[in-house]
């Protein structure tokens, strides 16, 4: 089952309540169109997949717990590496053909990030200003759950951006 969250910018006093970020996010190199509706969207958009928001994610031990089921084991109530046959022949395999085998690590915002890379699908219409964010999951509950812990989160991460730059701000506005 796929849980979609489907998303659209807020507008106050017609400006974007992303407002002044184009400045700050062209000094960290990212590419934003001018437009605030637009560059509301490119923020988020790109947020979707970042190391930041895969380690605020990785803070939510039940939401981990779950999407790293297999590595989780409930009795001991720690992570560890998974065992068995078919893990073993795949890396035989991979070392046959010359791929790299990693060794384990407990799953963290680096693994997450990978797995948002992998699962999370962001999708602009390009006739309205939405956003679609798609994840599929056997658990549509949980689906649900992950979409909107994620947008939570990043929309905390973006909010922490906005006020950072504004206090950065102040005491320049101030001299003048």
């Amino acid at each position: 089952p796929t849980a979609e969250l489907v998303l659209t910018p807020t507008q106050s006093g017609g400006t974007s309540r992303l407002g002044g970020l184009g400045g700050l996010a062209s000094l960290a190199g990212i590419n934003l169109p001018q437009d605030q509706k637009e560059m509301s969207f490119s923020l988020y958009q790109q947020g979707v997949h970042s190391r930041g928001l895969a380690d605020a994610l990785a803070r939510h031990k039940p939401l981990m717990r779950v999407i790293f089921a297999s590595e989780w084991n409930a009795d001991a109530g720690r992570w560890q590496q998974p065992r068995g046959a078919m893990k073993s022949a795949i890396n035989g395999l991979k070392n046959i053909l010359g791929v790299p085998v990693y060794a384990w690590r407990a799953p963290d915002g680096a693994r997450l990030q990978t797995y948002l890379k992998r699962t999370v699908e962001v999708t602009e219409d390009t006739k309205k200003p939405f956003v679609t964010l798609s994840y599929d999951h056997k658990d549509p509950e949980f689906a649900v759950y992950f979409l909107n812990t994620l947008n939570d989160e990043l929309d905390n991460i973006l909010r922490v951006i906005v006020l950072s730059s504004g206090k950065r701000r102040i005491p320049y506005l101030s001299e003048q």
